[in-house]
């Protein structure tokens, strides 16, 4: 049976569904405007969504809540018929409804439990019109479009994978971007040959010569942003191309070093693999140990790679220091687009060796002649004399000077170099002493110095009996006192008298007056003579 109390409930109960239900019969949630559809651009502040709606009974009030492709996105909440968006995103995109119900504010629970607007509604709930919130997608490519190698006559298809807006709505894609291919900033035109030049697609049948470009691009225009892929290209066969400059490389090397040997290479496309064949005389050759190293390796030329062989010197050069060169290269897969480069010629040379050396010193009267002169086994590149440690003018195995100057003094050595390094003479001291300056030529005869006879005869002698040692000078000079020859220079010991033949012969002196000058330390005398012919 039951109790008293659980009668009473129920009484109750039915006496608030009765209300409520009698509420419901004749008040209503009347939508006053209806939201619109958004359409906006991703980035867009501030956007919102919103509805008007109001009770039929003052008394009630109107409460709100949204939806999104049919699930609720808020809860239910009184008199706020707004949605409000801070920032558009792309994900943002769908249907939205509101749904509305009036409901009493001043309803309580005859229970003691909490308000809650289901419990309070007095209405039917009523839903609002579907609206599109709408947010456009700047467009944005994926990645680059790839440039294709394409041989005349044949057929390419390029496509690229980009972000665009138009998904939405399929039945009537109002915002679809638009896309547009170029060449050379030229739009193309779907024709006999091209189709797709605005779709994601494009076509071109049977490749002409005017189809090779590098300047190909796509547009994409829409309402929020309108952007351009990279630049791709449509190659024609791929070719090596050659940075060296000139096709004639010649150079020497030295036997106990190896001899590399660079050329600059890259393909039009850029950066494709490129295969390779060095010949030597004529013949292959190959990595090989202790003769040749080949390799293909990343420079810091952009798109180019250095092609190197290294040459090392061995016994099969001992008969042909003389080589030549050839390379040939193609693009991988590509043998039939080959090139050539040859006539690289290597010469072998061995290290320098001085055979013959400097004196270590020269002494020279100013106006005489002198020369240095060495002499080097193997090939010399070039020579350096030095004097003073300053680089001279001279650039020969040999130094000479036609007319000694005072200046001329100084410490020379050789340096003599080719491709195995330099080597270098002794340093020598040259000497350069000031010739005797003859004024107001006298016949100023002494005891210690004779000639007999005078005028000169083949046998004619000069006897010098010095009475102190030192060094003796004879000088031979016209009346000019032009300097002719020098006769005699040497040490001659106190009171050993010293004979010396004035073979007019031998001097080559034609019939005249000249003057013997006699230099004996600072004593200076002269005597004239007579040649007679």
């Amino acid at each position: 049976m039951k109790s008293i109390f659980t009668t009473l409930f129920l009484v109750l109960f039915a006496l608030q569904l009765s209300a409520e239900a009698k509420a419901q019969s004749y008040t209503e949630a009347i939508i006053i405007e209806q939201p619109n559809d958004v359409i906006e651009c991703e980035g867009s502040l501030d956007q919102h969504l919103f509805v008007v709606a109001a009770p039929s009974q003052k008394q009630y009030k109107i409460a709100y809540r949204w939806l999104k492709d049919d699930r609720p996105i808020s809860n239910w909440v009184a008199d706020f018929g707004q949605l409000t968006f801070d920032t558009l995103r792309y994900r943002m995109s769908g249907l939205y409804n509101a749904e509305i119900f009036a409901f009493d504010p001043n309803w309580t629970s005859v229970f003691g439990n909490p308000f809650n607007y289901d419990s309070a509604r007095v209405s039917p709930v009523v839903s609002s019109d579907r609206v599109n919130l709408y947010v456009l997608q700047p467009p944005s490519f994926m990645k680059d479009i790839e440039y294709q190698i394409v041989k005349k006559d044949d057929d390419c298809i390029f496509t690229f994978d980009a972000n665009i807006y138009g998904e939405h709505n399929m039945e009537d894609p109002t915002y679809w971007t638009d896309i547009q291919w170029f060449k050379d900033s030229v739009a193309l035109i779907d024709g006999d040959r091209i189709s797709g030049s605005q779709s994601s697609i494009l076509t071109i049948n049977n490749i002409e010569e005017t189809d090779y470009s590098t300047k190909y691009r796509v547009r994409l225009s829409g309402d929020c942003d309108t952007i351009w892929s990279n630049e791709f290209a449509i190659y024609d066969e791929p070719k090596i191309v050659i940075r060296s400059h000139g096709s004639i490389i010649s150079d020497s090397y030295c036997t106990n070093r190896n001899a590399p040997v660079i050329i600059y290479v890259g393909t039009y496309p850029p950066n494709l693999p490129i295969e390779y064949q060095w010949y030597m005389n004529d013949k292959p050759i190959y990595n090989e140990l202790d003769k040749y190293e080949i390799l293909l390796e990343s420079t810091h030329f952009k798109d180019f790679e250095g092609l190197i062989i290294r040459v090392e010197w061995n016994s099969d050069f001992e008969n042909e220091r003389y080589q030549k060169y050839r390379v040939e290269m193609w693009p991988k897969g590509y043998k039939n687009n080959k090139t050539f480069l040859e006539h690289l010629r290597l010469r072998w040379v061995d290290p320098l060796e001085l055979l013959t050396d400097l004196e270590d010193e020269y002494s020279v009267e100013e106006g005489q002649e002198i020369t240095f002169e060495v002499e080097i086994k193997n090939t010399v590149r070039r020579y350096r004399w030095m004097k003073d440690d300053v680089e001279t003018p001279v650039s020969d195995s040999v130094y000479k000077w036609k007319v000694a100057r005072l200046e001329d003094s100084g410490i020379y050595y050789l340096e003599a170099l080719n491709d195995c390094g330099s080597i270098f003479t002794k340093k020598t001291k040259l000497i350069v002493t000031k010739k005797p300056i003859i004024t107001g030529i006298e016949d100023n005869s002494s005891q210690e110095i004779s000639i007999y006879p005078n005028p000169l005869t083949a046998n004619s002698t000069l006897t010098i009996n010095p009475k102190s040692t030192g060094k003796v000078s004879v000088i031979l000079a016209d009346v000019l006192g032009n300097k002719l020859a020098t006769v005699y220079d040497d040490m001659i010991q106190a009171n050993q008298q010293q004979s010396i033949n004035l073979n007019i012969d031998n001097i080559g002196l034609s019939s005249g007056t000249y003057y013997i000058i006699i230099q004996m330390g600072d004593k200076v005398e002269t005597r004239q003579i007579s040649v007679v012919r």
